[in-house]
This record gives C-alpha cells, sequence and structure tokens, in this order.
C-alpha cells in the first residue's frame, strides 16, 4: 500500500541514489489504458490522418454529420450522453480542441447550428 505522503517526493536509496516515487492510477487499478480506444483516437481515424495539424488558420480536417454519428455509436460506453444526439455533442466538443471543423464550419458553429436544428435530419 502506498503511503499518500511519499508521492512524487524524492526519496534516497542507500546507494545515495535518488528514485522518484510513482504514482499508482486507482481508477484502472495500475494498468494503463490504451489511447487506441479514446475519441481523439477515433477522430483521427476517421480523418485517415496520423495526426491533426492544430491551427484554426490551416486547419484542412472536416467531419461529417456522418462520421461524429458514427464515433459516437462507437463510443456509446465511453460518452456520458444519455442519448445518440448528446454524445455526438460531445464528439463535436473534442473537435474543438483537435481543431478539426464538422459540416465545413468551426465546432463550436456547429454546435450553435446543431441546437438551432440545423443538423436535425440527422437525429430524426
Amino acid at each position: 500500500m502506498w503511503n499518500n505522503q511519499n508521492i512524487g517526493d524524492r526519496i534516497p536509496t542507500q546507494h545515495t541514489q535518488i528514485v522518484k516515487v510513482g504514482r499508482r492510477d486507482t481508477i484502472t487499478g495500475g494498468k494503463h489504458m490504451s489511447a487506441r480506444n479514446e475519441t481523439p483516437h477515433k477522430v483521427v481515424q476517421a480523418l485517415g490522418k496520423k495526426k491533426c495539424n492544430g491551427s484554426w488558420d490551416e486547419a484542412s480536417e472536416n467531419l461529417t454529420m456522418d462520421q461524429i454519428k458514427k464515433i459516437a455509436n462507437e463510443q456509446e460506453e465511453r460518452l456520458t450522453g444519455s442519448n445518440l444526439y448528446a454524445r455526438c455533442r460531445e464528439v463535436m466538443g473534442t473537435c474543438v480542441a483537435m481543431r478539426v471543423k464538422i459540416e465545413g464550419y468551426a465546432p463550436k458553429e456547429a454546435l450553435e447550428r446543431m441546437t438551432k436544428g440545423e443538423f436535425s435530419e440527422h437525429f430524426s
């Protein structure tokens, strides 16, 4: 059992080397989770690229609502939304951080348009 006071502290050993004490991940029981199941990885896969460029000025990445819906369905267990509409909004929120456009719009603008009902044909 780890002593919480020692987490991240430097502890000298008998050979006067310094060892940094690690922190056990209590959420996953110490096991590391694969990033391949995370939503950003699914977005990059849908784009067919290795990574996004990260700049709004040069952003050329674009997802369709059908791709957003597919990702939301694949991530159903991981996302907190109660229905497809809410899960799609979560995926679109991920696109904000990744600088990925949706149907040619910046993600925040696409979210506003979604609220106004512009993409309602995808959810009926």
